[in-house]
């Protein structure tokens, strides 16, 4: 053979080649060259080869008898006729139509549905691993349609700790009158769900996404959907080291709840969960929730809006009348929005918790009747770059109340070790229109407390007569720290001023910074 440059060689035509022609091969490690033949190669590949069978279904023109492998004239009827043949590294294609069935998933099998893909039917489930763990795919446009009657359903119910899921689909929507969710996940292995629209939304209890029991920390379970609507819970951490993350394009909601009590958001775990969305609405007093007492997670949310749209004035007893709530020594909350409105209840309320705890709050809040926060808790309590804002009414002055001055029974007597900050933040008192209360706008009874007011402002107009911006009480031995702060209410002290002024309550704990 002419000594040539395999560039320059000329180009054989594929009829030119013969089962017996010859390829170089070289092993790059020791220059050794030797040669294979196209029959051998092509064997090679063929042998080789990760590319699995196509197998089709149609819920129209599909026949489970004659249903073949590799044949789009051949569809299968049914999944379960088409995923009796598959095996690992096939994929089951679902074209457009009706089914009324079970998918139950394979390891290794993937699953692609066309568009108007729509699984409904009264089932306990729709998509499930059957209690096996496998690693599983589902691409393109399912959607389930359910409206169940005197059963529970889960449609997405994956219950071994092994399994692995990928999932794209379009909108799973299940109504009717038993228990419900979209997904019940006890995976501890990496689970993701790319829909539209998730909305349990059955007259019993509906939580739209539950994760549970999860004990391999660094695993996560991610959602991302256009729409969360639920109606005992949109999101469910119950317990577990896992890590979650929660993107939704538009808004979370909790409507109609069965319970007053209900939060849209509960996370009672030990894992990082992140949550983003455009709103977070709920028609309970609550939003979010951390309330399980040896859990120590993380809870991230970032939203425009969070707001509950309950207009019943909250009891001054009832410890589920807030947007936000912590209790016990549960996850670390931290929530950035940039507005937080309650219509009835409270922005933001804690009443038990652990010193090594804590709350970050940053964005906007109103409270249209009733307190912004109510703080009874040693756990650390930080609101930064917010306005406080609490509406008009014939009760009280008060936005902020800390320890003792949560007024209510239930929260007497807990205001040991208060831990809080406030850091640029305007708190701000509207017009009161009838009254006789004197309480103070901010008010803290905390014994060993330590709280910092910093850069922040205090405003009120025309409240009630001798009504004072900062008030620590009769029970306090703490400490209240102000720095480069300033109120009118008191006849326009400025609370940077060191000197004594009248109007301006105060006891020989309450301290002046300059």
């Amino acid at each position: 053979m002419a000594d040539k440059k395999i560039t320059n060689l000329p180009e054989l035509s594929l009829s030119g080649l013969s089962s017996d022609d010859v390829m170089p091969i070289v092993d790059i490690t020791t220059d050794d060259t030797s040669k294979v033949t196209l029959d051998n190669l092509k064997n090679y590949f063929t042998t080789n080869s990760s590319r699995g069978n196509l197998i089709y279904i149609d819920s129209v023109f599909g026949n489970d008898t004659t249903g073949a492998t590799n044949d789009a004239n051949k569809p299968f009827l049914t999944y379960s006729g088409a995923s009796a043949i598959a095996s690992s590294g096939d994929l089951i294609v679902i074209r457009p139509g009706n089914y009324s069935e079970k998918i139950i998933l394979k390891d290794g099998i993937k699953i692609y549905s066309y568009p108007n893909v729509v699984f409904s039917g009264n089932l306990e489930t729709f998509i499930t691993d059957n209690n096996v763990a496998v690693n599983a795919e589902i691409y393109g446009y399912l959607n389930i349609n359910c409206t169940n009657s005197g059963i529970e359903t889960n449609a997405v119910y994956l219950q071994s700790t092994g399994t692995t899921l990928y999932m794209e689909c379009g909108d799973i929507i299940i109504n009717g009158n038993g228990n419900s969710k979209v997904l019940w996940n006890f995976s501890n292995q990496e689970v993701t769900i790319k829909g539209k629209t998730l909305k349990a939304f059955a007259s019993n209890s509906s939580e739209t996404i539950r994760i549970q029991s999860q004990t391999l920390s660094g695993n996560s379970t991610n959602i991302e959907c256009d729409s969360l609507v639920g109606r005992s819970v949109c999101f469910y951490i119950r317990s577990g080291n896992g890590n979650a993350n929660i993107n939704v394009l538009n808004d979370i909601v909790l409507e109609e709840p069965t319970s007053g009590n209900q939060p849209a958001i509960i996370h009672n775990g030990s894992g990082d969960v992140y949550v983003k969305a455009n709103k977070i609405k709920t028609t309970t007093y609550r939003a979010i929730s951390t309330d399980l007492v040896n859990e120590d997670g993380n809870l991230y949310v970032d939203a425009d809006l969070i707001e509950s749209t309950n207009v019943t004035l909250a009891g001054l007893n009832n410890i589920y009348g807030a947007l936000i709530t912590n209790y016990g020594s549960s996850a670390n909350t931290y929530v950035k929005a940039k507005n937080m409105i309650a219509d009835g209840g409270v922005v933001y309320l804690n009443i038990s918790g652990s010193a090594d705890r804590k709350t970050v709050l940053e964005g906007n809040m109103y409270s249209k009747q009733n307190l912004l926060i109510r703080n009874s808790s040693t756990r650390k309590l930080i609101i930064k770059n917010s306005t406080l804002r609490r509406g008009g009414d014939t009760d009280n002055n008060i936005v902020v109340g800390m320890g003792n001055y949560i007024i209510g029974n239930i929260f007497l007597g807990q205001y040991n070790g208060l831990s809080a900050e406030f850091d640029n933040v305007k708190i701000i008192k509207d017009e009161t229109l009838s009254g006789t209360s004197t309480n103070p706008i901010f008010g803290l009874d905390g014994t060993t407390s330590e709280v910092y007011v910093k850069n922040c402002e205090v405003y009120g107009e025309n409240i009630f007569s001798g009504a004072t911006a900062f008030n620590a009480g009769s029970l306090a031995d703490g400490n209240v720290y102000f720095k480069n702060t300033t109120s009118n209410v008191d006849n326009g002290t400025n609370v940077t001023d060191t000197s004594i002024v009248s109007g301006f309550i105060y006891d020989t704990n309450f301290k002046i910074i300059e």
